[in-house]
This record gives C-alpha cells, structure tokens and sequence, in this order.
C-alpha cells in the first residue's frame, strides 16, 4: 500500500480502523511508505508503485482506478458572525449556491451537494 502522512483524515481512518480491528500497522506491508496528498497517493497505485491507498473517489478517476467507498462524511464551511455580511463572504456563498458549480462537483465524484450553499443557524 502506499499509506498518507500522519494527520490526514485518509490515515486517521486507516488508523482506527486498524485498531478497531485489533491489527497492527507492522503487519502491513507499505504501511511506512507515506504519499502527499490524494493525487500522490493515487499516482502511485496508478504507476504500480503500490497495490492500493486510501483517497478520495476524484483521485480515484484522474487516474482511471477502481473505487471503493469506505464512509462518507460530512464537512461544514464555518464563518464567524462578523464576517458572515463581507463581500467576500456573500460572492463565496453565492458561488456555493449556483447549479453550475453544484454539478462541477459531482462530476468529480463522490460528492452530495443537495446541503452544499445552505445556512445553517
């Protein structure tokens, strides 16, 4: 495998999963070989430099590999309060919301945008 370096959400997965499990990382082999980023990590199963790595589904398809969904989370946008009425707030919330920028990121793959722009209190 080809494994990402320590704090990305990709090996924190890896990381509980594995010890969820009751495995050890010792035991697999490529554990120690570290990549940054997802498109690294896919690269190197792409060029037979390792068999699999954790990524995400648009890494995935930049290199045509198969893609197996392990979770899906959630991520939220935070902006304080005294922010929340800037121009520049208002021109990104307002790019959150259009169609055109919706569907631009479902074809990369693997993300629901049906609460993507919404405001939550």
């Amino acid at each position: 495998m080809i494994n990402r370096e320590t704090g990305a959400g990709s090996r924190l997965l890896l990381d509980s999963t594995l010890r969820r499990l009751g495995c050890k990382s010792a035991d697999i082999i490529g554990y120690d070989q570290i990549a940054y980023g997802h498109i690294r990590a896919a690269w190197h199963v792409h060029s037979g430099q390792a068999d699999y790595c954790i990524a995400t589904r648009a890494a995935a398809r930049v290199f045509g590999l198969e893609f197996f969904p392990l979770v899906s989370e959630r991520f939220d946008l935070v902006i304080p309060k005294q922010h929340a009425e800037l121009a520049a707030t208002e021109i990104l919330l307002e790019t959150l919301n259009r169609a055109a920028f919706q569907r631009e990121l479902e074809l990369l793959g693997g993300y629901d945008t049906t609460q993507t722009g919404k405001l939550l209190a």
